[in-house]
């Protein structure tokens, strides 16, 4: 009886944790600025994330703005307590002046299902 009681116990307190157990990813920094570049060049950037919460992090998707943005990504699911990245290539070519260009990152993170990552680039004719 007592084992039976037991392995209900265990049974009822794994469901608690894994049904309210919860991801939250943390970006150290989610706009980078390249500053001037030229119209023929490529530019990278990696954006780095931690997954706070308590549960697997799942980044479902990664949605770029345009062609001239290309993505990454080192993990689709995260641990509790891992971190991941997203590399970030942009090309400037055909672009000239003040270049801003956005990512969406769609997660299962209840507060953050979806983040925004911005690029800014002055891309010049030279």
């Amino acid at each position: 009886m007592k084992n039976n009681l037991f392995l209900t116990l265990c049974f009822v307190v794994l469901s608690a944790v894994l049904c309210y157990g919860k991801s939250l990813i943390v970006f150290d920094k989610i706009e980078y600025d390249f500053g001037k570049i030229r119209k023929e060049a490529v530019v990278k950037h990696t954006f780095n994330f931690k997954n706070e919460g308590s549960s697997t992090l799942i980044i479902e998707r990664i949605k770029v703005g345009c062609g001239c943005t290309g993505t990454l990504l080192s993990e689709k699911e995260v641990p509790a307590g891992g971190s991941g990245k997203i590399d970030v290539e942009l090309h400037a070519n055909p672009y000239s002046g003040e270049m801003v260009k956005t990512i969406y990152v769609y997660t299962n993170d209840p507060k953050n299902n979806m983040i925004t990552i911005t690029l800014k680039a002055a891309v010049i004719d030279e």
